[in-house]
């Protein structure tokens, strides 16, 4: 932890600084390595004020380059610190895109976010009515089975009952 502290301190950050560093560190490497999540949480969430000093100002959420600046590099060192050998190239391609994000964000919080935002897929809703099956008629003389118990019993349409049902 001395080390860590003289490192630290050789980069200008005071005791207040220090806390400052590790707790920012800690708000933002307790989320997982995801652009977005990260992305949220720098500029929208409770700790949004101080990682980034984001604010609102004519109903347009700002944050403030320096700070995200900051922020970024401590959560970075934060990640890779933690992170395997294996997955440090992967932190280190996360926070390469936020850091382009952060360039062309134009300092807005929304614009920060739109670039890592997850694509909504339209699912298709299915319908809720089933298709009947299409039935098959036999012209005029038509066949009907109805079973009853084991004896199956046949009404057939005669001419008679077509003449009759003209009328």
């Amino acid at each position: 932890m001395r080390i860590l502290e003289q490192g630290l301190r050789n980069t200008a950050l005071d005791n207040g600084s220090l806390y400052s560093y590790f707790d920012n560190g800690f708000i933002v490497a307790t989320t997982s390595l995801n652009a977005y999540e990260i992305a949220r949480l720098l500029v929208d969430s409770g700790d949004s004020a101080v990682l980034t000093g984001a604010n609102e100002f004519n109903g347009i959420k700002w944050f403030n380059e320096e700070m995200m600046s900051r922020a970024l590099e401590i959560a970075e060192q934060f990640y890779i610190a933690d992170a395997k050998k294996s997955d440090a190239k992967k932190v280190e391609s996360v926070f390469k895109s936020l850091k382009k994000a952060q360039q062309s964000a134009e300092y807005r919080c929304e614009n920060f976010i739109a670039t890592f935002k997850p694509k909504v897929r339209k699912t298709l809703k299915k319908s809720t009515q089933t298709k009947k099956p299409a039935t098959k008629t036999a012209g005029p003389a038509q066949k009907t089975q109805v079973k009853s118990g084991s004896k199956t019993a046949r009404k057939v349409k005669t001419t008679s009952d077509k003449s009759s049902s003209k009328k």
